[in-house]
């Protein structure tokens, strides 16, 4: 069922499956497993004998039921006639044990008469509480309800439908089915008129055990005496086995506790207070009758024509209904025609394989798995807006996590145990919280413990990560091992790099032309609200006096918001970074509807009262936003001009931002057309591709001018350690010098001598098949280049490295380097663990910090 709902794009949200029984209005038994102060609502309970039996057998009755089962599924020719009261007798539970749990349960799952429960198929209930975790009090997965109710996959059903063909009629009753002579199925309408069909299918309830009157209503006498008892499913009954069952919508469909309550009420014994509605259903019982004729079903199914599918042919469930259908197209049209029409995944035979209970890990992991169990993790940063679900196939995710922490969940990710909802950011989003949970313990002291492969994540990870540093320390990058290392990534196949470089087949860090600008930003309406006041164009501090606003906090910009400001009613916290500011006036002026936090989102409407600001409302708050922005800006920059720039701001930034961004400027950019927002935007430009970044990248390298670059002239002989696929020696020899280039890998050598080949520049470009420590000390180069090459050499090599760097390096030579570091503070952490570049990506490898280096370069040559 989550499979269809996922194919149609139906929204899912967590709902509430807990449960409580109330007997004789309070004055017995009264309990809920809601919490644990909800199993003792009644202080009476903890002392009672009876009620601690009843918990006992619970526990019992998951160990008599799971072995009925198993005894059940693996002799096919026992007898599965056996009622639940037969069942319960047979085992001598006892009365509360019954009337205070298993029946009350019943009861409230198929909305059925307490009186009957007894009479139920053993194998249809025992096998549906197994399959739906039932059989304890506390520790089942979560429920999962449609967002929007049931009206809302319906419409997306009946979308669907319509697009492939369907003709779809509603109102239509139908008299009769019946066949002709000729094979035809005809169907009498109530009107009297016939139509003839090929097939037919009555996806419609059984004659239903018996209809119930059901009231929607807000009367509190029909839950538990005890409110500490209550839960999403209440069974209320007495002695004379009379009950009524009352359904708190307020946790089910999430409506909100603090709410006015809304329950929903089958059988009440008089008319509820409050009664907003009122109607009459049925629901199939899973009777023995109903187990002994589902059994025969196959002998008219299909039958002329005719095929029978509803929920009644499993437990009265849409899960029910819709593995009938699934039966039906498979029969009919075979399992590729089901598979096209509703999804691979979602035809997929599965069977019930003793449901996972081989050890106490897989039982844990599958408790988690199975269910459609939703479990959310939110930090308390609202600055940071990113979000990622996964979706978990496979127990094995909790297992590898468990006990390989981050390599466990990225093994998980590569054989499938999990994907992303957003398939297109998912994966992103996903490493995007690690990073800034990362940054942000880094910078928190109480979170900033070191952990070398010996305190491990988690301490189940111990041996894991003792074995995978074992494994990187045996590949360190000898003479002999650094060939191996380089062949395992870079000898996959030149075809495998060409999916995600551009022509050129550079593998490093590209330079993006990064710039500051303006642009119009749209203002979003928040939702229309009926018979809201419209304040025309009345000025801001006299909309705040209309009547109902006039005590209400005044809002004011707050930049603490960093990714998606709005006006709060806060005006402390300004935050500490730049970007931060700058992306908080991306979205600069009058809130956003979808980014203010939903516990004052009624705030922001009692404020405005209208479904869009006027333009006086407009530009007072984008004046008072920009006033508080550029303030802060002027602050940050007498205190940096002060002192130094922080190093989490670019160069661009800070030179166009910080040195130029005075108030007045700032104002007049910013408010420079009164019906527009503008916003500051930095980041790449949209229509500059890779390979027009990468070129940028080698000619940074390469150019004649600049202070750091390598300034290469007609007469030089340059040196590039790590040459890649050819592209900066082709560049390079442009300017007339001549080139050597080394590499270990086999693959890029063939694939840069193919290039140079085809480019006419065998005379100027030689490409060596050997390590830097295989260099010559007597032949000397004007200019070495190391792009990217310095982060597989390893921190046991570094001033080796350095040392033949120096010895191949003319006296007057240039030597150009260019690495990706790691942060000075994470650098030991880093090199005493292991992770997923070193474990699947570079062997061996180990990216540096920049006092490593300049450490290991002074060390160990003059450089």
């Amino acid at each position: 069922m989550i499979e269809f709902f996922k194919n149609l794009g139906v929204d899912m949200e967590v709902s509430d499956m807990s449960f409580s029984v109330s007997l004789d209005s309070g004055r017995g038994c009264e309990w809920g497993c809601r919490s644990l102060s909800s199993l003792f609502a009644q202080k009476r309970n903890i002392f009672s004998p009876y009620f601690w039996k009843m918990i006992t057998e619970i526990k019992k009755f998951k160990e008599d039921v799971l072995k009925y089962l198993e005894d059940q599924e693996r002799n096919l020719d026992m007898d599965r006639t056996k009622t639940l009261g037969g069942f319960l007798k047979s085992r001598g539970y006892s009365d509360l044990f019954q009337k205070a749990y298993l029946v009350p349960v019943c009861s409230l799952i198929w909305s059925c008469p307490a009186y009957s429960v007894l009479n139920f198929s053993a194998y249809s209930v025992l096998s549906f509480c197994r399959n739906h975790h039932l059989l304890q009090i506390f520790g089942r997965p979560q429920w999962l309800t449609v967002a929007g109710r049931s009206q809302t996959y319906v419409a997306k059903v009946r979308a669907e439908l319509e697009q492939r063909g369907c003709k779809i009629r509603t109102s239509c009753k139908v008299e009769s089915v019946a066949t002709s002579e000729d094979g035809c199925v005809i169907a009498t309408t109530e009107e009297g008129s016939q139509e003839v069909y090929d097939k037919c299918i009555l996806a419609v309830h059984a004659p239903d055990a018996g209809s119930r009157d059901l009231y929607l209503h807000g009367d509190t006498d029909l839950m538990p005496r005890n409110t500490s008892a209550w839960s999403a499913w209440n069974f209320l009954g007495d002695s004379e086995n009379k009950a009524s069952l009352t359904y708190w919508l307020n946790i089910i469909q999430n409506l909100g506790e603090e709410r006015d309550p809304f329950f929903l009420t089958i059988n009440p014994e008089h008319t509820p207070k409050e009664t907003f509605f009122k109607w009459t259903t049925g629901h199939p019982l899973p009777s023995v009758s109903t187990w002994k004729a589902s059994l025969e079903l196959h002998n008219i199914q299909g039958k002329r024509g005719i095929w029978f599918c509803g929920a009644y042919q499993g437990y009265g469930f849409h899960e029910d209904g819709l593995k009938a259908l699934l039966s039906y197209i498979i029969n009919t049209a075979g399992m590729a025609a089901a598979q096209g029409l509703l999804g691979k995944q979602m035809v997929t035979p599965l069977s019930n394989p003793k449901h996972m209970v081989p050890s106490l890990t897989e039982k844990g992991a599958r408790i988690l798995e199975e269910g459609g169990s939703v479990y959310t993790f939110a930090g308390k940063n609202s600055r940071c807006h990113l979000k990622s679900v996964l979706v978990i196939h496979s127990p094995q995710f909790y297992w590898k996590v468990m006990t390989q922490a981050d390599l466990g969940l990225a093994d998980a990710y590569i054989n499938g145990d999990f994907s992303f909802v957003d398939k297109e950011r998912g994966l992103l989003d996903l490493l995007m919280i690690l990073i800034a949970n990362k940054e942000l313990n880094s910078n928190n002291s109480n979170h900033a413990k070191r952990r070398e492969w010996w305190t491990p994540m988690f301490l189940t990870a111990s041996l894991a990560s003792a074995k995978h540093f074992l494994k990187h320390v045996s590949r360190q990058n000898t003479l002999t091992q650094a060939r191996r290392n380089i062949s395992r990534h870079y000898d996959l196949s030149n075809e495998l790099f060409a999916l995600f470089l551009d022509d050129t087949m550079t593998y490093s860090s590209a330079v993006f032309k990064v710039t500051l600008f303006f642009a119009p930003a749209l203002a979003p309406a928040a939702p229309s609200v009926a018979a809201q006041q419209d304040p025309g164009v009345m000025p801001v501090h006299l909309l705040f006096q209309q009547p109902g606003r006039e005590h209400l906090p005044f809002l004011q910009p707050n930049p603490r918001r960093g990714y998606s400001t709005w006006f709060t009613k806060s005006k402390n916290g300004i935050s500490r970074s730049i970007n931060q500011m700058m992306y908080s006036m991306l979205r600069f002026g009058y809130p956003k509807w979808s980014v203010i936090p939903s516990d004052e989102r009624e705030l922001w409407f009692r404020q405005f009262a209208h479904s869009d600001l006027t333009e006086t409302v407009r530009k007072k708050f984008n004046e008072k936003a920009m006033d508080s922005y550029t303030k802060q800006i002027n602050s940050w920059k007498i205190v940096w001009q002060k002192n130094k720039k922080p190093r989490f701001i670019n160069g661009t930034v800070w030179e166009q931002m910080i040195a130029h961004g005075s108030r007045k400027k700032l104002q007049r950019r910013l408010l420079e057309t009164p019906r527009t927002r503008r916003a500051i935007v930095a980041g790449k430009s949209n229509d500059e591709d890779l390979r027009t970044a990468q070129m940028r990248k080698i000619s940074l390298l390469i150019d004649k001018s600049g202070k750091f670059q390598a300034r290469i002239e007609k007469n030089h002989e340059v040196l590039e350690i790590g040459c890649g696929w050819g592209t900066l020696a082709i560049e390079v020899v442009r300017s007339g010098c001549k080139y050597t280039g080394v590499t270990l890998s086999i693959e890029q050598f063939k694939y840069a001598e193919q290039k140079v080949k085809e480019a006419g520049l065998e005379d100027r470009i030689k490409f060596e098949l050997y390590d830097y420590r295989q260099l010559s000390d007597a032949h000397k180069y004007d200019r070495i280049i190391s792009c990217e090459m310095l982060e597989a050499v390893g921190h046991e090599f570094m001033e080796t490295f350095f040392t033949h760097c120096e010895a191949a390096l003319a006296e007057d030579g240039i030597f150009v380097l260019q690495f990706i570091s790691i942060p000075e503070e994470r650098y030991d952490e880093y090199r005493l663990s292991s992770d997923f570049i070193k474990e699947y990506i570079f062997p061996g490898g180990c990216l540096p910090s920049l006092g490593r280096v300049t450490s290991a370069m002074a060390s160990s040559s003059r450089l």
